[in-house]
């Protein structure tokens, strides 16, 4: 990987990171991490129907809900202990970033020590859309998600001190 992200800076998204930090940490040992951490309640009450296929039992994620919640778990733990190790890392929440994008990007540039600025009209066009919090509740609507489901979701983000 090194000899194929020399140079310049460079920035990767993908959720398998979560689990791969640590690694990228030991071939690029001055990395940054950006952490953007969505909230269980929008993030595992939402995922479609194909999910299921990863799913113990082949059932719909709503189905298996504390599989998925032990995963999101999981994923942010490893995540933030890389984080740890980092020389320089920042976690931010998904809702705020579409409800507060500016705000959030500037923070992100002064925890990453990034050049630029966030100002006013930056980030038009890029879809950051604040509909996304709350998706859930689409879920709940159609019967896909159970109230009670949504407050166990809840709940697991509190604990983890997420949005």
């Amino acid at each position: 990987a090194a000899a194929g992200y020399g140079g310049g800076a460079w920035g990767q998204k993908d959720p398998r990171n979560c689990v791969t930090a640590e690694a990228w940490l030991h071939v690029f040992p001055r990395a940054q991490l950006l952490n953007v951490v969505r909230s269980p309640v929008d993030t595992l009450g939402t995922l479609p129907e194909r999910y299921a296929r990863h799913t113990p039992g082949g059932v719909r994620p709503q189905q298996a809900l504390e599989f998925w919640i032990e995963l999101w778990e999981a994923y942010l733990d490893r995540t933030r202990r890389a984080m740890a190790r980092a020389d320089h890392a920042i976690e931010v929440d998904f809702g705020r970033l579409c409800t507060d994008p500016e705000g959030v990007m500037r923070a992100v540039v002064a925890a990453l020590k990034l050049e630029g600025e966030a100002g006013p009209g930056a980030f038009d066009g890029l879809g950051i859309d604040a509909g996304k919090i709350g998706d859930h509740r689409r879920w709940i609507d159609r019967g896909d998600l159970t109230e009670a489901q949504a407050e166990r979701l809840a709940a697991v983000a509190a604990a983890a001190g997420v949005g």
